[in-house]
């Protein structure tokens, strides 16, 4: 039987929120179609439940992300990682997109919907459902690639 340690903890944690949190994020594109039904406000509602989901699962990624760090000799290997380095620039990029455009855009098309103006609430979702939200799931891809594959590590 394996011995419990903190960073066998801290590695749980960060996987659970991967899984928990980031996880639903895939379901996105599926929900956009659906705020095109006669009935969009649910959906939205839902898909910004699950941004801000994803939004506060990437925040608990970089606590648990840090605290990993910490509690191994990351000091030792400061800049050897390129894996690690560049998983970081794009959960930036990936939280960047999620928090700063998708999730705004998505609130308006939602309050647009509210107000019955369907081709601005369709207006204000084209980019998140062909670039951004594309882009986001792309980037969780890479970033679970890159922690589970780690290349070039020492």
């Amino acid at each position: 039987m394996t011995e419990f340690t903190w960073i066998t903890l801290g590695l749980f944690l960060h996987v659970l929120v991967a899984i928990a949190g980031i996880g639903p994020m895939f379901v996105i594109p599926l929900m956009d179609r659906l705020a095109t039904s006669p009935a969009p406000f649910q959906s939205l509602r839902t898909a910004i439940k699950i941004q801000r989901t994803y939004v506060f699962a990437l925040l608990a990624q970089l606590l648990t992300g840090a605290w990993l760090m910490l509690d191994s000799k990351y000091d030792e290997i400061l800049g050897k990682q390129m894996w690690l380095h560049t998983s970081f620039l794009f959960w930036l990029i990936a939280g960047s997109l999620a928090s700063g455009f998708n999730l705004p855009r998505s609130k308006k098309a939602l309050a647009a919907a509210e107000a019955g103006d369907a081709s601005r609430s369709a207006a204000l979702l084209a980019p998140v459902e062909k670039f951004t939200g594309p882009a986001v799931a792309i980037l969780t891809v890479l970033i679970v690639l890159l922690m589970v594959w780690k290349p070039v590590a020492s």
